[in-house]
């Protein structure tokens, strides 16, 4: 299984919150997948740079310019997320197994406005994760290209919302009714660490400080 995991970050994170993940749960998916990051403009093997803004409601020009320009090809699977989770890879896998969907099937999995509650269109709750398959994310790629205008800009999790409902995507919703923790890819908020359900989650939401990554990995790998 090859999955790839794109890490959206920003310049002032970079030192801190990527560098605990490259410490930490980065080190546990498979030989056949990999990493890379996105940013503004730091760059390296592992990191994109796309000389865009570098704030939150930057993030859609960020994955739009990812999306155009990198050249991710040859993964089953890719998985977006935020620079402050801490992902169990190894349950990301077995849960791939288990829902049977095939990479060239056009799906995406995410949480639905599992806490914009304010906001007055749908959306998805991308630090959360979003789960696209290999058709996905070709779709969302050849999109773009052609259309450079649609979906606008601002938020990243707008944006892919958008992008699923034009292509008319199979969208499945991981959240249903839920704000905590989502059925498919649940979603863990530092007051909920105590939670008996920590032992099954994919990824554990709003983990910013070395400490509790530490913490969770040598729990967890150690």
């Amino acid at each position: 299984m090859k999955i790839l995991y794109i890490i959206k970050s920003c310049d002032s994170y970079y030192s801190t919150r990527v560098s605990f993940i490259r410490d930490g749960w980065i080190n546990k998916i498979n030989n056949n997948s990999d990493y890379v990051v996105i940013t503004s403009s730091i760059e390296d093997d592992k990191t994109y740079k796309c000389n865009c803004g570098d704030t939150y409601i930057s993030t859609a020009e960020k994955v739009r310019s990812f999306l155009n320009n990198y050249q991710f090809e040859g993964y089953d699977w890719y998985f977006l997320i935020d620079d402050d989770v801490f992902v169990f890879p190894e349950r990301l896998e077995n849960y791939i197994s288990e829902i049977n969907i095939e990479p060239d099937t056009p799906t995406v999995i995410a949480n639905i406005n599992c806490y914009f509650s304010e906001m007055k269109e749908d959306s998805f709750c991308g630090g959360a994760g979003v789960l696209m398959t290999k058709k996905t994310i070709n779709l969302f790629k050849d999109f773009i290209s052609q259309d450079s205008e649609s979906c606008g800009y601002g938020c990243d999790d707008c944006f892919l919302f958008c992008l699923s409902l034009n292509l008319e995507l199979k969208i499945i919703n991981n959240s249903p009714g839920d704000s905590s923790f989502g059925k498919f890819i649940p979603t863990y908020y530092k007051e909920n660490h105590a939670n008996e359900r920590i032992d099954e989650c994919i990824l554990l939401h709003m983990i910013r400080s070395e400490s509790e990554h530490k913490e969770l990995y040598q729990k967890f790998y150690e």
